[in-house]
């Protein structure tokens, strides 16, 4: 019986690390321009609406004064009423109000 020793094949090399695509050129700048637009254009008069609706507010107002109401949502410390909305919702604006004070800004 007759062997055949195929020839070794060098190893191929493996590629360098291939650059990823950043899109366009104009795509980041235009992100940037966009960002800066909508930051503007959200800065300019937020007050302008004061506590824009003074029903959330009042709840929020209330978690910021008791846990309690913060828990459930109340529109008092008492926790006599409670909002419409799930008491969650509430929650992140009721600890910022805890944090930096209630006002219309």
């Amino acid at each position: 019986m007759t062997t055949f020793t195929a020839p070794a094949t060098p190893a191929a090399v493996p590629p360098g690390p291939s650059v990823p695509d950043h899109g366009p050129r104009w795509a980041r700048p235009a992100l940037y321009g966009l960002l800066l637009a909508v930051g503007l254009a959200y800065f300019y008069n937020l007050s302008a609406s004061g506590y824009a609706n003074s029903f959330y507010s009042a709840a929020v107002q209330a978690g910021s004064q008791s846990w309690k109401a913060l828990f459930f949502g109340s529109l008092d410390s008492a926790n006599a009423i409670t909002v419409d909305k799930p008491p969650a919702a509430l929650w992140p604006m009721a600890l910022s109000v805890r944090l930096f004070g209630l006002n219309s800004w």
